[in-house]
């Protein structure tokens, strides 16, 4: 009986760990997100330069 109270005790960590790993990338995406922002100015102040940057 002990081992059985043992199995759903580790699984509770592993719950927890997957949880920080989901957290982790949703944090990453916000990031980037904020960047983005103050560039939108830039595109459309210079639409040219950017034009040529894309194939190189």
């Amino acid at each position: 009986m002990t081992e059985t109270t043992k199995k759903p005790a580790v699984k509770k960590p592993l719950k927890a760990e997957a949880d920080k790993t989901a957290a982790a990338p949703a944090k990453a995406p916000l990031k980037p997100a904020v960047p983005l922002r103050p560039a939108n100015p830039i595109r459309p102040g210079a639409p040219r330069p950017l034009a040529p940057a894309r194939p190189l």
